[in-house]
């Protein structure tokens, strides 16, 4: 008998024991569940365009990826007039006139998104541009900053600032 009002008394100890910590972890789940609401709720504010940073990338590409000369047409999908009117896209005269051409390309492209309404998003595109010239390469970090906006159904560049350094 005593053994019994043991076992029941041990019984009746853990039952609590776990009732009280079952409330716990109840509690915890509820404060976990409230907090991943208000993150979910504060990261709808900060929505993205993901397919004007495409926009933003296939225009750094087009542009900036050439031999000789970037190529009007291989921008204007992706950018107004006025953005293109403002680009160079004539090879800069030469001091050398046997000096071969120049060749550009992109490398470690960082695509980043600033603020966006529901038709424009910021867009600051981090890279190395690599230029060689006869075999010589010189390699520029460089900071591309664009506004791309929603026209006409399509993500262009509205506006542009480009940045060197180095």
């Amino acid at each position: 008998m005593k053994k019994m009002v043991i076992a029941v008394m041990v019984l009746g100890l853990v039952s609590s024991f776990l009732w009280l910590e079952n409330s716990h972890v109840k509690n915890e789940s509820q404060a976990l569940q409230q907090e991943l609401e208000q993150v979910q709720d504060e990261e709808s504010k900060y929505e993205y365009h993901g397919q004007a940073g495409e926009t933003a990338e296939r225009f750094l590409e087009s542009y900036f990826n050439y031999e000789g000369q970037p190529g009007r047409e291989d921008v204007e999908p992706y950018a107004v007039t006025q953005v293109l009117d403002d680009l160079q896209f004539q090879e800069p005269e030469m001091e050398y006139e046997d000096m071969g051409p120049v060749r550009s390309t992109v490398d470690n492209v960082n695509v980043y998104f600033g603020e966006s309404t529901e038709d424009m998003q910021e867009v600051v595109i981090l890279f190395d541009n690599i230029i060689e010239v006869e075999g010589t390469e010189s390699s520029t970090f460089s900071i591309l900053e664009m506004d791309v906006s929603l026209e006409d159904g399509a993500w262009k560049v509205q506006k542009l600032f480009f940045q060197q350094l180095g």
